[in-house]
């Protein structure tokens, strides 16, 4: 008799009916045998995250694989702890994390390459925020001021609002505003 549970590839011992403990609990549900979703138990915690990623080759980017809870972040378990991904990595290869700082994505929330991430404050972590929902123009501080019949470019620091200038467009508006953080921000990529 085969100590191992008779599902393809499950390896784990048997309890009885030649399964598993949790192959019987779904035989007994009366749903079809499916493999078991932990199946990285036992692999050192970097293997686990690995599995979770996809390296994009025309970016770098290591985006994560797996769904992700309200506010965008990818989240990784290990032992009993619930920690950010991306600021799990970056203390895997490169120590702790500084007090009151923060890990910037240099990409997108969603990547956990290393490289694409950076300490910073949380100041400097709100300067490349995302353009809102509601966003009209496509492009991050462009606004349509109806009164000139233009386009508006702003950057707003430390509560005061800088302007940029106004355009026939909204592209050029955007450039406009992307380089006013550019030249205001020390952390702006966009």
């Amino acid at each position: 008799m085969t100590s191992e549970c008779s599902f393809p590839d499950c390896g784990r011992p048997v309890e009885s009916s030649g399964r598993c403990q949790t192959h019987n609990r779904q035989a007994r549900s009366g749903k079809p045998l499916r493999p078991i979703q932990n199946y990285d138990r036992g692999l050192p915690d970097f293997a686990r995250f690995m599995l979770r990623v996809d390296k994009d080759p025309s970016t770098g980017c290591w985006n994560w694989n797996r769904p992700v809870e309200d506010g965008g972040y990818p989240r990784f378990s290990f032992g009993t702890q619930r920690v950010y991904a991306h600021r799990w990595i970056w203390e895997h290869f490169n120590g702790p994390i500084p007090s009151g700082h923060d890990i910037d994505h240099i990409h997108h929330c969603g990547c956990v390459n290393p490289a694409h991430l950076r300490v910073c404050t949380h100041g400097q972590n709100g300067q490349n925020l995302v353009i809102q929902k509601d966003n009209k123009s496509g492009y991050r501080g462009v606004s349509f001021h109806k009164a000139s019949g233009l386009w508006h470019a702003r950057v707003k620091k430390g509560g005061v609002t800088h302007s940029f200038g106004y355009f026939k467009t909204p592209e050029e508006a955007g450039e406009a505003a992307a380089e006013g953080r550019r030249e205001l921000f020390t952390h702006s990529t966009n």
